[in-house]
This record gives structure tokens, sequence and C-alpha cells, in this order.
């Protein structure tokens, strides 16, 4: 069979300082082994090319990763994970994800004549680009405040635009909300009978989320649209030369649970457009029973499960740290039986975490968060250590911006409450491993209650 050839260019100034080398992660669902995810090869070389060789028939991902001379990754925005297929009876198979984003990387790059339109979508004003999440319910308000400070934080340059349903938050906290350094837009919610049927209001306006492709209503050409439960580690404005539709497949998708990949709409680039509102929502019509994620569902069925793939580090879940160890940090291996020879710290790149539902510091329940933890610890307590120390400074350094007058309570409550912990006083939480003369221990803070 022949080999699958990655070729990576560089632009600019950059060059492989001595000892610098490209790694490539290879992981992938082959079907001579059965739908079992796994991490097939980590490969290095000292020039820009790769070549993979003995790879059997199924579905792979590739992600590229620069190294300098000392072990630090330089993991770029458009080193994209890749997904890619080999089939015995095409050896010559190259994906059209590969080729089309090579082709606007050429051309991002190189430019084009001015008289021309761009390729990719290029910011008229400070306003036509925006990030975008949407909330429909006041349980993650606070997780918006984090949100959006987070982006503050990071030296982003664009808009952070709140998109709120109409009646279902308070006032109050929209203002709050509002100083916190968000753009509010009143929209009105969707709702989905089949979903309003024995299903969490988490997901009774989830539909609300397709409101975000009728912004360009409101001058709006280009969004990043982020969940409100998502971290921001780094900046992230690199997105929005990313081609629309952009998105991170989902954790199922990464675990080899499905047969095509499945779109998270936790991170999506969309250039926002009514018509395709619209269409999406005539695909509702007739349909009785919808799936939690219904809104993900139309999207992949819209885009016909073609769209530019945005590398795992901008929406990383946290569980993917158990599943994919080259996400951790060097020293969070050490004395780590299950990973004893490996030593790459690719954790530098992480730019976004996903604090879904089990996670989130205002959503999950003690006893949940408390049982997975405890069960993978060894793999991820030092990360989400790291993670939710983040995510309570970010989250005061809003209040303090947004509501000065409600942060000296809010800091007491958590005091009293934390001191008074239990298993009927508090029932959430933010699960947090530390250490407490050699032997970890859980420690609960509870969430902020208005």
């Amino acid at each position: 069979m022949s080999p699958f050839v990655l070729r990576t260019k560089i632009w600019g100034d950059f060059r492989l300082k001595e000892s610098g080398h490209i790694i490539a992660v290879i992981t992938g669902t082959d079907a001579d082994r059965g739908h079992e995810m796994s991490t097939f090869s980590t490969l290095r070389s000292d020039e820009l090319n790769i070549e993979v060789f003995g790879l059997q028939s199924g579905k792979y991902f590739i992600k590229v990763f620069l190294v300098d001379g000392l072990d630090r990754t330089r993991s770029c925005w458009y080193t994209h994970t890749t997904s890619f297929a080999v089939q015995k009876s095409d050896p010559q198979n190259r994906t059209d994800a590969l080729r089309r984003n090579l082709r606007l990387y050429e051309a991002g790059y190189r430019g084009r004549p001015a008289a021309e339109e761009p390729l990719l979508l290029q910011p008229r004003s400070g306003k036509d680009f925006a990030y975008v999440t949407i909330i429909w319910t006041e349980d993650y308000v606070d997780n918006a405040i984090v949100w959006a400070t987070g982006l503050i934080a990071s030296g982003s340059t664009f808009r952070r635009l709140c998109m709120v349903a109409r009646g279902k938050i308070e006032r109050r906290k929209i203002r709050i909300l509002s100083r916190c350094c968000c753009d509010i837009y009143l929209t009105d919610p969707i709702q989905s009978p089949a979903l309003s049927i024995s299903r969490s209001s988490r997901y009774e306006f989830v539909l609300t989320k397709l409101r975000v492709l009728q912004l360009d209503q409101k001058g709006i050409r280009k969004i990043v649209m982020m969940d409100a439960d998502t971290l921001v580690l780094q900046n992230v404005d690199e997105l929005f030369w990313l081609p629309s539709p952009s998105a991170t497949v989902n954790k199922d998708t990464l675990m080899g649970e499905l047969d095509k990949p499945k779109l998270s709409a936790g991170v999506m680039v969309l250039e926002p457009d009514s018509v395709k509102f619209d269409h999406l929502l005539e695909g509702l019509h007739g349909v009785e029973t919808l799936s939690p994620f219904v809104e993900q569902d139309l999207l992949d069925a819209y885009f016909n499960h073609s769209y530019n793939i945005i590398p795992l580090t901008y929406n990383l879940y946290p569980e993917l740290l158990d599943v994919m160890p080259f996400l951790h940090y060097e020293s969070d291996n050490e004395g780590n039986d299950m990973l004893p020879n490996f030593s790459l710290p690719m954790d530098n790149g992480i730019k976004i975490v996903h604090l879904w539902h089990l996670f989130n510091p205002f959503q999950t329940f003690a006893y949940k968060g408390a049982q997975y933890l405890q069960i993978n610890a060894k793999m991820v307590h030092r990360q989400m250590w790291r993670w939710y120390t983040l995510f309570w400074t970010l989250h005061q350094r809003g209040l303090q911006r947004g509501a000065p007058e409600e942060y000296p309570r809010w800091k007491q409550r958590c005091v009293e409450r934390s001191q008074a912990f239990g298993p009927v006083q508090s029932r959430r939480f933010v699960p947090v491993l530390g250490t407490s003369g050699g032997i970890e221990v859980c420690r609960h803070v509870d969430g902020l209650a208005w």
C-alpha cells in the first residue's frame, strides 16, 4: 500500500531551530481492529514531510505539532486535526478536506490582487465579526460571565455578543451580564414541542441557538459561536480566518463510536445567513421525536457532514484526557504506570475547555462529579485543578466589574457554604481534587446563588 504523505508548509520567517522537529499524532478507528479509537502512531520528522506507512482500511485523524528545541509545542491554528480514510481499493486516497485546506491556506497567505474579493472574509470594522453565545435559562448567566471575561483576559480584539431568550431571564441579571462586557441581543426563543415532553429545561429551547444565523440582519458577517460553558485559556481570534462552516467534532466521534463524524456546536465558525435559518427550521416539520442535541443534528444534515474540522484543542472535553494522554503536561505523567515512557507536553496547545454539564461548576451535582473524578483522578485531576482555579478567578473578576455590589456578598456566601459543606446542605459544587498531607481529597465550593 502506498504511504499517506502529509506535506507541511511554513509561511513567513519561521524556521525550525536546531533540534526542532515536527510531530504528527495519528488516531482513528481501524476497520481491521474493530471500532476502537486508539493512537496508532506518534511520528517525528526533522524535515517538512512526514510519510505514514502501514495503515489498514479505516478512518483516521491526524494532528501536527511544531516542537522547538526545548520540547515546547508550537501548535499553530492552521495545523488542523484533519480526518482521512484509507481504503485498499484506493491507494492514492487523500481527503477533499486536506486538499481544500491547503488551497485555502495558500490563497490566504499569498494574498490576492486588491481588486478581487479575498477568498476568506475580512472584517470591515470592529463590529462585523463577533464571538457569540446563547443562553435561554438563568442557570447559565454565571457561565456567560466567565466566558466573556475569559475572552477579555485573552486579549481578544473582537466584540462579544450574548443572545438572550426574551422573557427567560430577569432584567437585573441581564444588566449585570451587559456590564461584564457583553453586548446583549434579545431574541425570541424557539420551543420545540418534541423536546418539551419529558426533557430537561436545558434542552427545551436548544433550537434558539440557530438564531445566530439571523445575525446578518444586524450587520454581522462572521461569528465564532461558543457554548456559554466553554472556558477560554488562550487567544483564539485566529478562528475568524477559518472558512465557514468550521466546527469541532463531538466526543463520540473522537472516541470512534460513530460511523460518520458529527459536529459539536460547542465551537463553530459560521457566516450568518437568514435564508439558511429558514431552511433549517423547515427540516423540523413533521418530526415527532428529537434528540437533546437537535441543533447539531440539523446542522450536520444541512452541511451533509462536510465542514472544515477545527482542532480538538479548541473544544476539549475534559474526559478525553483519559483516552488522549498526549494532551497532558509532562509533569502530569510522573509516576503514572499507564504512561511510563511518554513525555511530550502537548497540553500547551489547548485553547478552549468545554466544561459541559458534568464538569460545569454551576450545574454539577456533587455525587456525580465526585464519582467520576474518583474513578479517573489519576489522569485528570491536575488539569481540573488548574482549570477550575482559572474559572473562579475569571468569575470573580467579571462579577467585580459587572456587579461590584454583589461581589462581597457572593464571596462571603462561598466561604460559609464551603465550611458547612455536607451531603444535605449543598447539591451543586465545584469538584476540585487537591492534596492534604499527601492524600488526595475532594474539595467542594458551592456555586453562586443569586
